[in-house]
């Protein structure tokens, strides 16, 4: 355990005045440190910056580095406390989602990302005004019909309108001789831990109980403290309920004009 402390902010200070809301970027900047007392002293008044501990690593920090709605875009910081020796980043953090004061955020290693097996460590950041914090989501030892966790798109954060608590959920689309299946790997904090859900039950009227024959999860966001939704652009959403955690809801949505769009590869050069 280190003795060097969380950075203590003082009164005023910080990147900029907190602004209501911000646009937060995925990917994020490694800033490399001679130790973790340097990196502490670096972010002695950033009001942004926390501590966490990596999963068989280093303790180090990471900060956010805020700029003004309209005026760019902000973007996550970790302080690695370690100086760079090479020109390769010692680790790479990178945003997945985010929900009202929580932001999910992963940090993957050149190990993890060369073997493209390992999936990075899952983190959520809780902005709670000057004392932020930061929890490490326990491993996802769970098997789906295809791994979890490696596509940083797929995965959502919400924080639950009525209780507290938040949930953090995977989606997986993969094929079966009768179409396109859906499976979701959820994380409840209340439960500190990971589970599959392979049969969801789908609530889908518009669409004739049929799931699209194409799908790639291009966003998730969460929406009225009880829904995530996962978007294809050229298919439509699927909203999850976790209104009712013990019994998920999934629905298939498809966007107007579904039918225009075909599944044979196009001729770009006609």
């Amino acid at each position: 355990m280190p003795t060097e402390g969380e950075p203590q902010p003082e009164e005023g200070t910080g990147v900029l005045p907190n602004p209501d809301w911000v646009m937060l970027g995925r990917i994020g900047r490694t800033r490399c440190h001679n130790s973790l007392g340097a990196a502490r002293v670096a972010l002695n008044k950033n009001k942004t910056a926390a501590l966490l501990h990596m999963a068989g690593g280093p303790f180090c920090y990471v900060s956010f580095t805020l700029a003004a709605p309209r005026k760019g875009v902000s973007y996550l910081n970790l302080h690695w406390p370690e100086g760079q020796d090479a020109a390769i980043p010692p680790a790479y953090p990178s945003v997945r989602a985010a929900d009202k004061e929580l932001i999910l955020f992963d940090i993957s290693t050149p190990a993890q990302t060369d073997s493209y097996l390992v999936p990075p460590d899952l983190f959520v950041y809780t902005a709670a005004g000057s004392s932020p914090s930061v929890q490490r989501l326990p491993p996802c030892t769970e098997r789906g019909k295809k791994p979890f966790l490696m596509d940083n798109l797929a995965t959502g954060i919400l924080r639950l309108k009525a209780e507290d608590r938040y949930i953090v959920a995977d989606l997986n689309v993969y094929s079966e001789e009768a179409g396109l299946r859906a499976e979701l790997c959820v994380f409840d904090s209340y439960l500190n831990k990971w589970e599959i859900t392979p049969k969801i039950a789908f609530d889908d009227h518009i669409n004739g109980g049929q799931f699209t024959n194409l799908w790639s999860t291009h966003h998730v966001f969460a929406f009225a403290g009880r829904f995530l939704c996962w978007i294809d652009y050229f298919s439509g959403v699927l909203l999850c309920d976790f209104s009712m955690t013990d019994s998920p809801v999934l629905r298939f949505v498809p966007f107007p004009g579904e039918k225009e769009y075909h599944d044979k590869p196009m001729d770009l050069a006609s």
